[in-house]
């Protein structure tokens, strides 16, 4: 491609920016999405940590503590604040004036001294997702306080505790603090897989159904102009906001983890400087061929609302990789960096849990999208050779 055609896709970029950057519309879209995503998870997992903390502290109401003064002691020593309720439980947690409330039956202190199972009755809405953490720690010291007077029942008559454990398992866990934060946050990946899609999406309609819609496109057509060097200056304008907006999605995202309380939930990202710059190459590639593909499809459209449509549905697209993974365990293997969408999930999920990058992979994964891409490029100038494509009939 000579010089003048550099010079003539240049030129048509920078019309299709300058209208963009005028259209506040095309702004905020493209904006929106790089903040949207980020601040949703940094709530996310700023509420799970809240409900972590507020289960180290536990508020325990309990019905019946008479009944079991030794639990409420060992309860108590374990830094459970243990408050004494008078009230129907069962009304109480109903009307939702408490979370949870343990309730001790009169039976209780009788069938404990008989070495008889002593009944306790947990009262809760497992509806309330806040309180689901509190209410398992409740569970899982209920079950040690168990197991620790059958302990010293079995000792009490000269049996070793340990005839009952049938096995001992231990669990040692290889993976890396880094690579078990990647799989808790995998939806890392879809948020800037979507930001590739979604904050090029309003130029790339705009340039093709909207100026078809407008009426403009057929005056511009009129120019000397190869079709492919004008498809060709549109793409470029397209893949400028959805670069933009990936990049955006990246430092936000960053951000965000820098400011979640990860260490709370047992994770420990790390994200510097080579991990951006490899999550930035591993998606990049599909700036261009998610372009690239809204542009071929805007162009069979009639109005700027079908060609939104036909767009909307393309955005699953992405977003099939990361709920597959999220199912079964994906051993990548070379070909699958040949799949666009695929290939850059797994880089992404590699760079975050801090595997050994493959240059390889990022060389295959980024020459197929860009193929890909170009391939979709070549097939939207050749259509824009057909009046039924130019007039929208």
């Amino acid at each position: 491609m000579n010089m003048s055609y550099i010079s003539l896709i240049y030129l048509v970029m920078m019309k299709e920016l300058r209208e963009n950057l005028r259209d506040k519309r095309s702004v905020f879209s493209a904006l929106l999405f790089p903040f949207l995503g980020p601040l949703l998870m940094y709530f996310i997992f700023t509420g799970m940590a809240e409900q972590i903390n507020r289960a180290k502290y536990i508020v325990l109401p309990v019905s019946g503590a008479e009944y079991a003064t030794d639990l409420i002691d060992w309860l108590t020593q374990q830094g459970v604040d243990v408050v004494p309720i008078k009230h129907d439980p069962y009304t109480v947690v109903k009307e939702e004036k408490l979370d949870f409330i343990l309730a001790i039956t009169p039976t209780y202190q009788d069938n404990f001294h008989q070495g008889k199972p002593a009944n306790l009755i947990l009262y809760s809405d497992s509806s309330r997702n806040d309180s689901r953490t509190s209410i398992l720690k409740v569970q899982q010291l209920l079950q040690i306080y168990s197991g620790q007077i059958a302990s010293m029942r079995l000792l009490a008559r000269g049996i070793d505790a340990k005839v009952v454990q049938v096995v001992n398992v231990v669990n040692i866990e290889v993976a890396s603090l880094q690579k078990k934060a990647a799989l808790a946050m995998n939806f890392i990946p879809l948020f800037i897989l979507l930001a590739a899609f979604i904050c090029g999406m309003q130029i790339a309609v705009d340039a093709t159904a909207g100026e078809r819609e407008r009426g403009s496109l057929e005056a511009l057509l009129l120019n000397p102009v190869p079709r492919l060097v004008l498809v060709m200056g549109k793409w470029f304008a397209a893949v400028a906001f959805s670069a933009t907006g990936v990049i955006l999605t990246l430092i936000v995202c960053i951000l965000a983890l820098h400011l979640m309380p990860t260490a709370d939930l047992g994770l420990h990202p790390v994200l510097g400087l080579r991990e951006f710059i490899g999550l930035l190459a591993a998606i990049l590639p599909m700036a261009f061929l998610a372009t690239a593909l809204q542009i071929l499809l805007a162009s069979f459209a009639r109005s700027f609302k079908e060609a939104q449509t036909y767009i909307s549905l393309l955005v699953l697209f992405p977003t099939l990789p990361g709920l597959f993974s999220t199912i079964y365990s994906i051993d990548v293997q070379t070909w699958m960096m040949g799949v666009p969408a695929l290939a850059q999930q797994l880089l992404l999920t590699a760079v975050l849990g801090g595997e050994v990058i493959i240059f390889s992979h990022f060389i295959l994964a980024g020459i197929s999208s860009l193929l890909l891409a170009f391939l979709g490029i070549i097939l939207t100038s050749k259509l824009f050779r057909h009046e039924a494509i130019i007039f929208g009939t």
